[in-house]
């Protein structure tokens, strides 16, 4: 019991610390400077006098910080993406994450064709999260259900239901699996792009928002649909990263949101 109050104590440190952490990265990059909300940073300070006096405690050794933050370090200006990774290193934040959205990608996110990709910014995160020791995780996805923003999915993409085309999916998820392999040069740059190792495929599949429909009626019967469509998606995906130079880089799959409503 104690082993199981010490381990909850724990997490509930990590939250308090993620909490100020992510606030202070907040307002930083904002130009802001203001008190931080004392009462998280006083209950983790509380918790670990606490913890300091417990036989035996030790911290995980392989516990990791991970920061996600696609407006600064995909949407803005290089200037500040590198002002964001300094405040993420300076954090020490071991991995970044970043949700790669299909449709921001595109040259023209409003043709009916399928255009060349804009791949700038994205080739500056990579080199700069591996210059600086930082691990990358990319997740190529986007939205189903987000009318006109550059998260939806390309209409060429999708389905009359709204779901998305797992065949034009893959076809992206494979551009961006040979770009990141590691062997891949841009043109006038005269120097490989680092690999990118880890990988997650689509964003909350159980949120209406990114994936839909959620639901489907067979006889009758509501049935969950958004399972399906992810299995589909992913199974083909990851299939076309290891085909194209991630046969050894980690793949995950499940990256659901807390609550799925439909």
């Amino acid at each position: 019991r104690d082993r199981v109050r010490i381990t909850e104590a724990r997490q509930h440190v990590d939250m308090a610390v993620g909490i100020v952490a992510c606030q202070a990265m907040a307002f930083a990059l904002k130009g802001a400077w203001m008190r931080l909300p004392a009462a998280p940073l006083a209950a983790a300070v509380s918790i670990l006098l606490a913890l300091a006096s417990a036989e035996g405690a030790s911290a995980s050794a392989n516990q990791q910080l991970l920061i996600e933050d696609e407006h600064h370090l995909l949407e803005r200006s290089h200037a500040e993406q590198l002002r964001a990774l300094d405040l993420i290193e300076e954090l020490g934040a071991d991995k970044v994450r970043a949700v790669i959205w299909w449709r921001s990608m595109l040259a023209d996110p409003r043709s009916e064709k399928r255009p060349q990709g804009r791949w700038e910014r994205l080739d500056s995160l990579v080199r700069e999260t591996r210059r600086r020791g930082i691990a990358l995780m990319l997740t190529p996805a986007s939205a189903s259900d987000l009318e006109g923003t550059r998260l939806q999915l390309p209409k060429w993409a999708q389905l009359a239901s709204g779901a998305p085309r797992v065949r034009q999916f893959t076809r992206f998820v494979k551009a961006v699996a040979r770009r990141y392999s590691g062997g891949f040069v841009p043109p006038g740059t005269g120097r490989p792009l680092p690999p990118v190792l880890e990988w997650s495929l689509w964003n909350e599949p159980n949120a209406p928002s990114f994936l839909q429909p959620q639901w489907r009626l067979i006889d009758g019967r509501a049935i969950p649909w958004s399972p399906v469509i992810y299995r589909r998606l992913y199974s083909a995906a990851a299939r076309a990263l290891r085909r194209n130079g991630h046969n050894q880089s980690r793949i995950y799959f499940g990256e659901t949101t807390s609550t799925g409503v439909g």
